[in-house]
């Protein structure tokens, strides 16, 4: 399907960008060689292929929550700075 000086420099100026003779011609070809690709594909019979949007299954893939043994406190806070009570504590940064 070949597409027209026209519809090039129409297509560049709905983008916002400024082409050359050399540019235009060279957009003439590649743009006509797109559209040649998009027509083969219409002519192809996928009267009995599923539409599907993605390949991943439709399961749930969400783990459930399950209780566990938890670190004690004072492993947990080894690496912390500072301590008060059992939690971290961080300088204050905002003042009221």
């Amino acid at each position: 399907m070949a597409i027209s000086k026209e519809e090039v420099e129409h297509i560049a100026r709905l983008a916002g960008l400024q082409l050359s003779s050399e540019e235009i011609v060279k957009y003439q070809a590649e743009f006509s060689s797109v559209l040649d690709c998009i027509m083969q594909l219409k002519q192809v019979d996928a009267s009995g292929i599923d539409s599907t949007v993605h390949n991943a299954s439709n399961e749930n893939t969400i783990r459930v929550d399950k209780m566990g043994v938890s670190l004690p406190a004072h492993d947990a806070l080894a690496n912390a700075p500072a301590r008060v009570n059992n939690m971290s504590s961080i300088p204050k940064d905002i003042d009221n």
